[in-house]
């Protein structure tokens, strides 16, 4: 009996009923589902961080109006979750499932996990800025919903390319020039960036950033980046040279006036913008130009369009202005009056040519390819070009010009001849030259006392238009063209490109020991280490490629302009 017992309750034992057995199936089934459900719940995050990453970097609004249930448009961040759940049964259950508290949507997940993704960026900056060791910043302020901030943007060469990257937008409360320097000092700090390996600075043309005792620029500069150099965007100081000339010569303010009159005028009423589609058929006017714009307040550059557009449908804006003057336009008699003189074309052709030649250089000094000897002979070119315009003979020239416009397109304009046999006797008077013309700053060939001596009580309009536009405007032009464009920093830009594969020479090893000098190294080591550059393998192979890159644009242009003959001449022949 003992033997039977013994027997079945070891039977017992080995069954899966035992309470010991199925506790233990019990707990590695639950442990089987906690880790499915972690996995899933990691799949999960994982995918709202990839939405996350997503929206942040197309730059898109995370939040919407009304991100209710009921809402049509809850916010590109959970329309997206949503789109997504279509395909994604595991996320589709938890968005079902989960509540409010526990759902990893809200706002302040959404904020940790983009910040998140913020210093996980700015770790990798840092990491190519040690490896880099040099670098430059670039820092604006910009004010939104009455709060200020101040961008700190880095700049530096890695891996053989430049980059440019992003590493703060701080508020400030303070924005003078100590209290800016400060904030990018500690910003760098942060960072671990040494102060001393700043290279460059790149800020605007404003007093607290640019000045020379209490500037940014300056402070920083007395902190340890003594070999740095300050800049301004040379595209925005070309466009502040033409913003200055053209503001402080009244005669060229005049002109963009009578310019945007004429834009206002017509675009005020569709009947006259009608009338001037007609003029312009009427009188074949269909290349080129055509639509007038407003004058464009901080763009100055692209006031050439508009001198073009004027340029070249003057012909039909004057046919539009006598017909309704016809009507008894006041508006159109005035603009008729200040339009049809020899003055206001001849104006307008210099401009065209003077804002021709910077739009240029604007254009270049903005590409991406540009290289910085090309940016700085560039402005010089213009500052040469400018200076030949300076004299009588070349003004001459455009008043020729303007004439010959006037014939060519049948226009009747008062002309300066004109104007001096209806009013010989006419009293003018005398003209005064302002003090601060005295020291001859201003004036390029002669100083203020001079031309002083040379007004006279009866002017020719010729004479007028050389002394109130043509030399002010050149002058004015040219001399802050000199002062906005450093000799200090043209000339470092020069040295610095001494280095490029172009102009690595040995016969150019003295600019790279000026260069050297400048940042306080030995400049010996550097003129040797730069002759061996000069004559690397990786140089001649870099001309080659130039040689033969040039060989194919020469060969595909001509080959252009010999198929366009060949097929100009083909259809010539061919019968229709």
């Amino acid at each position: 009996m003992h033997i039977l017992s013994m027997e079945r309750i070891q039977n017992f034992k080995s069954e899966n009923q035992h309470i010991d057995v199925q506790l233990v199936g019990i707990a590695e089934a639950s442990k089987t589902r906690k880790e499915q459900e972690r996995e899933e719940n990691r799949q999960i995050v994982q995918t709202i961080f990839d939405v996350v990453r997503h929206l942040a970097k197309q730059n898109t609004a995370f939040r919407g109006h009304n991100e209710t249930n009921d809402s049509a448009n809850r916010g590109n961040f959970l329309e997206e979750l949503l789109f997504l759940s279509k395909y994604d049964k595991p996320l589709k259950r938890w968005m079902e499932t989960h509540p409010k508290n526990l759902s990893y949507f809200s706002p302040s997940i959404q904020n940790e996990m983009i910040g998140i993704l913020s210093n996980m960026i700015i770790e990798i900056i840092r990491s190519e800025v040690i490896s880099a060791k040099y670098f430059s910043i670039e820092c604006d302020e910009v004010t939104s919903h009455k709060r200020a901030f101040m961008s700190v943007i880095v700049r530096y060469v890695y891996d053989y390319c430049i980059w440019e990257r992003c590493i703060k937008l701080h508020r400030v409360t303070n924005l003078t020039g100590k209290s800016l320097a400060a904030v990018i000092i500690a910003i760098l700090a942060n960072m671990n960036f040494p102060i001393r390996n700043l290279v460059g600075k790149g800020f605007d043309g404003a007093s607290n950033m640019s000045g020379k005792d209490e500037g940014v620029q300056q402070h920083l500069t007395a902190a340890g980046a003594d070999k740095s150099i300050y800049f301004h965007c040379f595209a925005h100081k070309l466009n502040l040279v033409l913003e200055k000339s053209v503001n402080n010569v009244p005669s060229v303010n005049d002109v963009f006036d009578i310019i945007g009159s004429v834009y206002h005028y017509l675009e005020g009423s569709p009947k006259r913008h009608a009338l001037y589609e007609e003029k312009l058929q009427l009188h074949g006017i269909s290349k080129g130009k055509i639509a007038l714009h407003t004058l464009s307040d901080t763009r100055w550059t692209a006031r050439s369009d508009n001198l073009e557009v004027v340029f070249n449908t003057l012909p039909a804006i004057i046919s539009m202005l006598k017909a309704m003057s016809k009507e008894g336009e006041s508006a159109a008699d005035g603009l008729l009056v200040r339009m049809r003189k020899l003055k206001f074309i001849a104006s307008c052709i210099v401009l065209k040519k003077c804002f021709a030649l910077s739009r240029s250089v604007s254009e270049y000094l903005q590409h991406e390819n540009m290289d910085l000897v090309s940016a700085v002979s560039g402005v010089q070119s213009l500052k040469d070009s400018l200076s030949s315009f300076r004299n009588e003979e070349k003004m001459d020239q455009f008043l020729q010009e303007a004439r010959k416009y006037c014939t060519d397109q049948g226009l009747v304009v008062d002309d300066f001849d004109q104007v001096d046999q209806q009013h010989p006797n006419r009293p003018k008077r005398s003209r005064t030259i302002p003090s601060y013309f005295n020291d001859g700053t201003f004036y390029l060939d002669q100083d203020a006392r001079a031309i002083q001596e040379e007004v006279p009580g009866n002017d020719r309009p010729r004479d007028l238009f050389k002394r109130d536009f043509f030399f002010p405007f050149l002058d004015w032009m040219h001399n802050e063209l000199e002062r906005r464009f450093s000799s200090k920093a043209c000339e470092i830009l020069s040295l610095a490109n001494v280095f490029h594969p172009t102009y690595s020479k040995e016969e150019n090893s003295h600019q790279a020991q000026k260069l050297a000098k400048f940042y306080g190294i030995d400049p010996d080591v550097v003129v040797n280490q730069f002759i061996l550059f000069s004559k690397s393998h990786v140089v001649k192979v870099w001309k080659v490629k130039l040689e033969q890159m040039l060989k194919v644009i020469t060969w595909l242009v001509f080959g252009a302009l010999y198929f366009n003959a060949v097929m100009r001449n083909l259809c010539r022949q061919t019968p229709i």
